[in-house]
């Protein structure tokens, strides 16, 4: 992240703090917000508390970023003029915007039925769509990003070239970062995506001939394609094994590779059984 936007996260983390962590200023700011009829009565504690959370306090903050002004004046708060200041604030939407939409990522990253083609592909998503943004704010455009474009719009304000610099700079190393955690894949296993769209030159070449004899029984039995569409991915690997557990041979690299994702469900399973057990 540039420093300048790591500057900006860090002096809105201070400001959240400082509200919060006084509960005579916490009160005072809540009447505040009360009696000028703001939509959000308290925001949220901010205690270098993750990212995934980071979101919802800078949208908070920024939407409160008037009433927050007001509120400091009196306070004698070291960071009261950045409020005042459009650059800033400019940022402070930009993140916003951007953290809101690592959110909705994350969480369709948690998805229970989840698989790791589902992964490569919300991924993917995103880094042609952070690279989208950066044609569109190298161009002027701030539509990708609502927070912001509703703050320059209702003030008449331009984006500002170094606010632009920012934003570029971290899509870029948005994108990257991705990339480093999550390299393009090659897709070595994508016969289990949809078995009955795999032709016989594209089977993994690791494949036994047996193998690959039973793989395209499975691929024409019209019985198992009517099931794939009913259920999902997963189920369907899971009842395909249990029900022909010697269809692909034992324990080789078919079977192997369907127990890698079906381990995966069946652990997420057992684990949120476990939590429901413990919360009752």
């Amino acid at each position: 992240m540039p420093e300048d936007l790591k500057s900006v996260l860090d002096s809105a983390v201070k400001t959240v703090n400082f509200i919060k962590a006084r509960p005579m200023n916490s009160r005072l700011f809540g009447v505040l917000c009360d009696e000028i009829g703001s939509e959000h009565l308290q925001l949220l504690l901010h205690t270098e508390i993750r990212w995934l959370s980071r979101g919802k306090v800078l949208t908070r903050l920024f939407e409160l970023h008037w009433e927050v002004q007001m509120f400091l004046q009196d306070k004698q708060f070291p960071l009261l003029h950045l409020f005042e200041n459009s650059e800033w604030l400019s940022q402070l939407a930009y993140l916003s915007d951007i953290f809101s939409r690592l959110n909705d990522l994350n969480l369709g990253l948690q998805e229970l039925s989840i698989t790791v083609f589902d992964l490569n592909d919300k991924i993917n998503a995103m880094v042609k769509k952070l690279q989208l943004f950066e044609m569109k704010i190298k161009a002027g455009d701030v539509s990708p990003f609502p927070t912001l474009e509703s703050f320059i719009s209702e003030n008449k304000l331009t984006l500002d070239d170094g606010v632009r610099d920012n934003i570029v700079a971290h899509s870029d190393s948005l994108r990257q970062q991705f990339r480093n955690y999550y390299p393009v894949s090659a897709e070595v296993n994508n016969w289990m995506r949809n078995p009955f769209t795999v032709e016989v030159g594209d089977m993994p070449e690791d494949f036994s001939t047996s193998e690959q004899e039973s793989f395209l029984e499975l691929s024409c039995d019209e019985a198992l394609k009517s099931d794939f569409k009913r259920i999902s991915l997963l189920d369907f690997w899971i009842q395909k094994t249990r029900r022909i557990p010697s269809a692909f041979g034992q324990g080789h690299t078919v079977s192997s590779s369907i127990r890698d994702y079906i381990s995966v469900r069946e652990r997420l399973l057992i684990s949120c059984c476990d939590q429901d057990k413990i919360q009752k």
